[in-house]
């Protein structure tokens, strides 16, 4: 199966609960987003628009050309899982901050700095 879809919404708050609540959610993200208040998730989120491709079968998909922005936040990029193993990276930028998170083999790393340079040169995507 493969699907391209565009999104909006008038802010994430309901797509980050989801997120953390599903079980295979790592412990990073659910514990980012637990120090972060609501109302500073809304405000990052509101207008919330976005696109992405996903091809998905048996055991596998492939998330690619992820990118999400909201007013003051922008989430991009490419995920590949085989079996258990998962490959590929985000990068999210929320206000003056930019993380990335690398998807190694069932490794997950947070890159801090220099997350821009690292998502262009390591995180193989294509462009929206």
């Amino acid at each position: 199966m493969t699907l391209a879809a565009s999104t909006t919404a008038r802010d994430g708050r309901p797509f980050v609960s989801l997120y953390t609540r599903v079980h295979t959610s790592s412990p990073i993200a659910r514990t980012a987003v637990a120090v972060v208040p609501d109302a500073l998730i809304e405000s990052m989120t509101a207008n919330l628009h976005g696109a992405f491709r996903l091809a998905a079968s048996s055991g596998s998909f492939d998330l690619d050309a992820l990118d999400v922005q909201g007013a003051t936040s922008r989430l991009r990029g490419a995920l590949k899982k085989r079996g258990e193993r998962l490959n590929g990276g985000l990068l999210l930028d929320a206000g003056p901050t930019s993380l990335g998170f690398s998807f190694n083999s069932g490794k997950t790393s947070v890159i801090l700095f220099d997350a821009h340079k690292w998502f262009e040169t390591r995180v193989p995507h294509a462009a929206p």
